[in-house]
């Protein structure tokens, strides 16, 4: 698989995530799992999806899912441990767009921006340039996140 049909294939579960709010709906929840309503509500019932009753409806937090979308992604080994500098990291991720610039890339990497157009340059990072400028999806960078979970989940054991 190419990294664009990679990209391409992912970002659909990724747009579930880009939104503004934390909470799925049960229509929202099913889309993204590939399943019947019917069958949210009853793995919400069985406590294997958490959820909150309020207001007649089931808001499902969801963070419970990145797990699931890191496992999509084809990583080899899911995330099991959150801890809340992490859970910040991944809002980044909620922004309303899925690319980044060159200069929200050197900000969410921590590196100036000459270092992101140098990896460009040397396809250390995959962009997309528009008008002479550079536009980076953030799927590509899913995986780092996900290492530094990892990461820490191994120096905390």
């Amino acid at each position: 698989m190419t990294k664009s049909d990679f990209f391409k294939a992912n970002i659909e579960a990724l747009n579930i995530f880009k939104e503004n709010d934390t909470m799925l709906s049960v229509e929202q929840c099913g889309d993204f799992l590939k399943a019947h309503p019917n069958t949210i509500k009853s793995r919400i019932e069985k406590e294997r999806i958490k959820a909150v009753f309020q207001g007649g409806k089931y808001h499902i937090p969801k963070i419970q899912f990145l797990e699931k979308l890191t496992t999509d992604l084809d990583m080899s080994t899911p995330v099991k441990l959150l801890v809340i500098d992490n859970v910040k990291a991944f809002t980044v991720f909620n922004a309303n767009a899925t690319i980044f610039t060159v200069e929200g890339c050197a900000n969410y990497l921590q590196v100036h921006a000459r270092t992101i157009k140098n990896r460009i340059k040397t396809d250390t990072i995959t962009s997309i340039t528009k008008s002479g400028k550079f536009y980076i999806p953030k799927l590509q960078f899913l995986e780092s996140l996900t290492y530094s979970f990892e990461h820490d989940m191994l120096e905390a054991s």
